[in-house]
């Protein structure tokens, strides 16, 4: 790239935050590359490419995000054109298999068994209608939806799907959570942040990792007396900190940089929000940020819990 372009062009878009400059616009450069050798018509949006032609079903949208975090972690430049290219060459065969999988989804019995696609960001779906997809809302701000698990590749259950199979769509989500546990087994560890805090983590290359945020009764080590502190900041890992007394209150800084910082680079980015596991629900913990420091802005309850356990921590006569 030439000196004057780094010069002028803006700073990377929102979507692509975690990118310099040089970094964002090499990444841009190389998508033009990719599709010019290769003499396809296409129309680049905001943090996607729009495929006129030369891909199966006609016109495609390819979301960017993705292979923009993966190539942010591989660091090296050189290596950008390799997975731009391994990432847009998959995928006619996956579309394929997708239109095959569409076949057999009217008949129960032949389809491919669902899986809760997990957590994914609400503002994903927004672009898509009720008939193009069967989603549910189980933690704010994200939405969890219903896929094929295909082979080399994931695809939406759609409604019309649905309607063939006499199935309720909670005995379906039922079904796909069942697959999860079946299939996904993340990785348990313990990371500490600070002196006696320790975050408990669920990770994994598995896809559906941070649907496990949804299962975080069947991980006891992961709750506290008073549930949890939960971030799923993308698809392959669940933040968790037990909640038992008034220490929670020196993890939650700590605790949102990781989510934050994690949610940036992904891949599978999802939340950058903190949440409040408590009875089988999550509540937000809304944030912003003042002069370069979080304000954590909790909802009623949690202030209430948090006003019950430091009193408890200042009648308990070992603290004298």
């Amino acid at each position: 790239m030439t000196w004057w372009k780094a010069w002028w062009r803006p700073r990377p878009p929102a979507w692509a935050r975690f990118f310099t400059k040089t970094e964002y616009y090499w990444f841009i450069d190389l998508i033009h590359q990719y599709f010019t050798r290769r003499q396809q018509r296409y129309v680049l949006e905001v943090g996607v490419v729009r495929v006129l032609d030369g891909m199966p079903g006609g016109v495609q949208r390819c979301g960017l995000l993705n292979l923009a975090q993966r190539c942010k972690q591989e660091g090296d430049l050189g290596q950008w054109g390799e997975l731009v290219a391994v990432h847009f060459d998959g995928f006619p065969q996956p579309l394929g298999e997708g239109e095959r999988a569409q076949d057999r989804a009217r008949d129960f019995g032949r389809a491919a068994p669902p899986r809760a696609a997990g957590l994914s960001p609400q503002e994903s779906r927004e672009g898509e209608t009720p008939r193009h997809c069967v989603f549910r809302s189980d933690v704010p701000g994200t939405v969890t939806g219903l896929v094929y698990d295909l082979p080399t590749s994931i695809q939406n259950v759609r409604p019309c799907d649905v309607e063939h199979w006499d199935r309720e769509p909670d005995e379906l989500f039922q079904m796909a959570l069942d697959n999860v546990r079946l299939h996904s087994i993340p990785t348990h560890a313990q990371v500490e942040v600070g002196e006696g805090l320790t975050l408990e983590v669920l990770s994994g290359a598995d896809y559906y990792v941070a649907t496990h945020a949804l299962l975080l009764d069947e991980h006891p080590r992961c709750l506290g007396r008073h549930g949890a502190l939960v971030g799923v900041p993308h698809r392959h890992a669940v933040l968790s900190f037990p909640i038992e007394d008034a220490k929670v209150l020196q993890v939650v800084q700590r605790m949102l940089a990781a989510i934050i910082g994690m949610e940036r680079e992904g891949p599978g980015s999802i939340s950058s929000q903190l949440y409040w596991y408590h009875e089988g629900n999550y509540a937000a913990l809304p944030y912003r940020l003042e002069r370069q420091r979080l304000i954590v802005e909790p909802p009623e309850p949690f202030l209430e819990l948090l006003e019950s356990m430091t009193s408890r921590d200042d009648d308990d006569p070992a603290d004298r």
